[in-house]
């Protein structure tokens, strides 16, 4: 059956981009097409968007879905042509989510009163709702995912369409996580976004047991998307407002994450955090672990000294996982989660709209073991019987060492006689003349002996300033994907990996996303969480 999907996304200040194609000027607009959740009352899984992933690439865009005698229709109808505005590409996943980009092309837009509208409105940075339509297989079954009943299942997704929808909203609503540009119009999710956070992020499949069943929140209630669950471990101010650097503590932390394990933490029990000043409370899943605490003492350190990024600390640490966000004051009853245990292994930096993951150091990594590894039984006999002609062709030794002759000691030399006429004496009293004023001039052998430990110290400071700049470089260029290895680039001088630090910069920026998803950061215990808003990673063109 042909289902259609209704997504719709926000972003904050982001413009789209216009680039020519073919000769042909083009309006290139980021957006997120779909994601896992229920919609139209069917639940489409992550691994289902995966699989079409290849089918989405230019899919026609048309402006409304396309319909014949009222009836809907695929976009490649020939009477459907006419509303086609441009095509999407570059289609890509991020976790649970398709993005991608939209071609929206000027010159056909130009050709209507909607599509001209719709340039306007993109420009402006206005909201603007997709929908996309695909074939697929419905299988009958029942369910919840994220607290929303389905009755089917979408499996096997053929691509038709993203349709443009300037008139009618779709079924999948903004804080749904997809879609297309929009200006953010709310004034408190958008200085949500200018903040920057540090986390660590649940895997999917533990975070996926943390869903709250249907039925158990009082209306109005929002609960967190399981893709977003995180404990949050810094609260590092707002991009806006902010002597941190962001390239300094993107290298802590890839330093970091490549110097630690996984590690795990145990979830159980409900609390709630309500502030004055705020219409909506947060119901978060306690956690508990000595490890973390430690370890989050010593990110703490990196990021102060390291970085010079002063995390908030206005209230305790209180390790959490935010569940849902309620109306302020209502009444909750929740049974606690099942205590259990789960792996902590994905750091991540929110910065603003940008978010930048780092995976702790992989199990390859992990072992660290003196013992020597076992040889394989051939190679240890091959070793065995090398060993075994070496001592046969050996000299044997001497048989009786009483029989040994002594060794003949040669008769001492007589001392070297020196001879040093009157000019080298000369020279070597103004060199020592020297030598004793510099003396006097440093305070005798003790004082230059404390020079030179000093000034060695200085060298030292200076060496290992100089290797910690070159490592971050390394961990940055490694966690940004590069082609080349760690190997490769502890090879090339700093000004090399300098130079290829700010090439990734200009030639792959910092990963945005567009889904607005509402991601909210609580640093702080009791009265003092603040609100944070970050999306999950995407790349922006």
């Amino acid at each position: 059956m042909n289902q259609l999907t209704f997504t719709t996304n926000q972003i904050s200040g982001v413009q789209p981009e216009r680039v020519t194609i073919d000769g042909k000027p083009f309006l290139r607009v980021p957006a997120v097409g779909v994601v896992e959740m229920v919609l139209n009352g069917r639940y489409l899984p992550a691994a289902e968007i995966l699989a079409s992933l290849p089918g989405w690439d230019g899919v026609p865009i048309p402006l409304d879905h396309p319909q014949v005698n009222g009836e809907f229709v695929s976009a490649t109808h020939p009477d459907a042509q006419g509303a086609i505005v441009g095509y999407w590409g570059d289609t890509r996943a991020d976790g649970a989510k398709l993005k991608g980009n939209m071609y929206i092309d000027l010159t056909k837009a130009a050709e209507s009163n909607d599509g001209a509208a719709l340039v306007t409105r993109l420009k402006a940075g206005e909201m603007v709702e997709l929908s996309t339509a695909y074939f697929a297989n419905e299988e009958e079954q029942a369910g919840y995912y994220a607290a929303k009943p389905y009755t089917a299942i979408s499996r096997n997704l053929r691509p038709d369409h993203v349709a443009l929808l300037l008139h009618k909203p779709g079924a999948c609503s903004i804080k749904d996580g997809c879609g297309a540009l929009r200006l953010n119009a709310d004034s408190t999710l958008a200085e949500a976004r200018k903040g920057i956070m540090v986390a660590l992020f649940l895997p999917i499949e533990d975070a996926r047991l943390l869903d709250l069943p249907e039925g158990v929140l009082p209306a109005g209630s929002e609960p967190m998307p399981a893709a977003e669950m995180h404990i949050t471990l810094a609260y590092l101010g707002e991009t806006d407002n902010t002597g941190a650097d962001e390239a300094q503590i993107k290298g802590v932390l890839a330093r970091l994450a490549a110097d630690t394990e996984p590690f795990p933490v145990r979830i159980g029990g409900i609390g709630r955090f309500a502030k004055a000043d705020s219409d909506r409370n947060a119901i978060y899943a306690q956690v508990d672990s000595r490890q973390l605490m430690k370890w989050r003492e010593r990110l703490v350190s990196d990021l102060m000294f390291d970085a010079e990024a002063m995390p908030s600390m206005r209230h305790g640490f209180t390790p959490h996982v935010t569940l849902a966000y309620v109306p302020a004051g209502s009444a909750v009853t929740l049974p606690p989660p099942v205590e259990r245990e789960i792996l902590l292994d994905r750091l991540a930096l929110a910065w603003g709209g940008q978010r930048t993951e780092y995976q702790l150091k992989p199990a390859a990594l992990q072992a660290n073991s003196k013992e020597e590894p076992e040889m394989d039984p051939k190679e240890k006999a091959k070793v065995e019987d090398a060993e075994k002609d070496a001592e046969a062709k050996a000299e044997p030794p001497v048989a009786n060492a009483a029989k040994t002759e002594p060794k003949q000691e040669k008769p001492a030399a007589p001392p070297a006689t020196i001879t040093v006429n009157a000019e080298d004496w000369g020279r070597m009293n103004e060199r020592l003349g020297a030598l004793d004023k510099f003396l006097g001039d440093h305070g005798g052998f003790d004082g230059v002996a404390k020079t030179l430990a000093a000034a060695s110290a200085d060298h030292q400071v200076i060496v290992a300033n100089e290797k910690r700049e070159k490592d971050d470089l390394i961990a940055v260029l490694t966690a940004n994907q590069s082609d080349l290895t760690k190997e490769d680039l502890e090879a090339l001088p700093s000004a090399t990996l300098h130079k290829l630090a700010r090439a990734i910069g200009r030639s792959q920026p910092a990963q945005v996303d567009y889904s607005g998803r509402g991601l909210t950061y609580n640093a702080q215990s009791d009265e003092g969480w603040v609100d944070y808003d970050a999306p999950t990673a995407s790349k922006e063109e």
